[in-house]
């Protein structure tokens, strides 16, 4: 059985972190038993030339070119596929969250796959999507619209260590803890404000802009997107 792997998308977010962990050494010291191979749109980039460095194949191609998919799988046991389904995925307007589609259709196929589903990324936490605004008098304030909710939050590293169907998290985080934590682990001062689903986008930048990278008018904004997930996070 070969071992050779194909990664989509693996100077991306999650595709990094997936080839990482597949070519780290197991736990007794040997090499990793997999061959990785990756389909990127740029070979001679500079996210391109690190998995040179790390003995990866790099093969030219893109996931709106079925052609070249269909090439890079040749010979491959197996790969990560992750897609821009905001882009190709279509839109079923009884559906709330176009994140499921690209998912759901492939898992109804009667193929053998292992659908991972994960939720918003810790490194989120950054950017003003999760971030926190820094007061005058130095305290970093978190607000949020899920009240007494919990957000399913995963560190992007942690992908590259599942392999089965499952959705998964790293923590199911409520924001008063975080806020907590923040405090505790800083030492500066920080707190928790809830507020309304409009108030939380009016402090985001580009909220209106599609998630899809080339979505034109009527596509899917992020303001859409992360507010069909807020029904989700109250209830947990």
């Amino acid at each position: 059985m070969s071992n050779l792997l194909l990664v989509l998308r693996a100077t991306g977010a999650q595709g990094r972190h997936v080839v990482n962990s597949l070519l780290a050494l197991c736990e007794d010291g040997t090499p990793s038993p997999y061959i990785v191979r990756a389909l990127i749109r740029d070979p001679q980039g500079k996210h391109a030339q690190a998995l040179y460095e790390q003995g990866v194949e790099v093969v030219k191609g893109d996931t709106s070119n079925l052609d070249s998919v269909a090439t890079a799988l040749d010979s491959a046991y197996g790969a990560w596929v992750n897609v821009d389904g905001f882009t190709m995925g279509g839109y079923d307007q009884k559906n709330r969250s176009e994140h499921m589609d690209a998912k759901g259709r492939i898992a109804e196929k009667g193929l053998s796959w292992s659908v991972v589903t994960s939720g918003p990324y810790m490194e989120m936490l950054q950017i003003d999507v999760l971030g926190s605004v820094r007061r005058g008098d130095g305290t970093f304030v978190f607000s949020s619209p899920i009240d007494d909710g919990h957000m399913l939050l995963i560190a992007i590293e942690d992908l590259g260590f599942f392999a089965i169907n499952l959705e998964i998290a790293s923590e199911m985080v409520g924001w008063e803890h975080l806020v907590a934590t923040f405090a505790k682990v800083t030492g500066k001062k920080a707190e928790y404000t809830r507020e309304s689903i409009e108030a939380w986008f009016s402090k985001m930048e580009n909220s209106d802009k599609p998630v899809a990278a080339k979505g034109g008018s009527g596509s899917t904004t992020w303001e859409k997107n992360f507010a069909s997930f807020t029904g989700w996070w109250n209830s947990f």
